[in-house]
């Protein structure tokens, strides 16, 4: 699979540079993937849009799970982000909370191999989950390609964030930045340990889902293709 992969890189990269001539501007979801199109035409970035709605929370309602990940599991980025917080990232929250829950939900979620994180595969409500979850947890060590939705889903549902910077970044959410095993660690364990800071932050992402709503892209993207379309001749 990665050396398919690495050639279907190399025939895209010639495609790219090749179907850039032909066009007035280019649109990538994030930056670091506009740092691998070619310089000219111009690259705006425009991240993926979200269909649902920001979930309010109503008095009373309780988060059962203290972590969650969630993802399509068929993808090997994802499969090794659970593996890295099942089994290095959780041992080491658990050694000073020793009671944390998690839970893994996602596509063919039931095919991982990992103990000590309930598992809950091919759900017909992926946000009915997330809701339940305080903290999401985003370890894509080796960096996302484009704009994971993951991201954006789960801080549409109000659980706080702790992800790697490429992860947010594409979409400016706050989060607790992380970037190695133990930096996941402890942003996990702090916003556990701090109810006010853990609903501070999921509370700040809000508006920022919002600004990623269908509508508000659908209008980025028209003022886009308008601006292309000046430069034409």
């Amino acid at each position: 699979m990665r050396a398919f992969a690495a050639l279907e890189a190399r025939l895209m990269r010639k495609w790219e540079v090749r179907i850039a001539r032909f066009a007035a501007s280019q649109i990538a979801t994030s930056k670091q993937d506009a740092q691998l199109l070619p310089t000219y035409p111009p690259v705006a970035v425009l991240p993926v849009a979200w269909r649902g709605a920001v979930f309010r929370e109503p008095p009373g309602h309780e988060r059962d799970y203290d972590v969650v990940v969630s993802g399509d599991m068929r993808y090997p980025p994802n499969r090794e982000a659970v593996t890295t917080l099942a089994n290095e990232i959780l041992p080491r929250v658990r050694v000073r909370r020793p009671a944390t829950t998690a839970i893994v939900v996602g596509r063919a979620a039931r095919s991982l191999a990992i103990q000590g994180v309930d598992v809950a595969s091919d759900v017909p409500d992926l946000q009915a989950y997330l809701r339940r979850a305080r903290v999401a947890v985003v370890p894509l060590m080796k960096g996302p390609a484009g704009s994971p939705y993951k991201v954006i889903e789960a801080a549409a549902s109000g659980a706080a964030l702790v992800a790697t910077p490429s992860a947010v970044d594409c979409f400016g959410l706050p989060a607790r930045r992380a970037s190695t095993v133990v930096e996941f660690a402890d942003g996990i364990v702090s916003l556990l340990e701090d109810e006010q800071s853990r609903r501070q932050l999921a509370s700040e992402a809000a508006p920022i889902v919002e600004q990623h709503s269908t509508s508000a892209i659908g209008r980025r993207l028209e003022a886009l293709l308008l601006e292309a379309a000046d430069r034409l001749p």
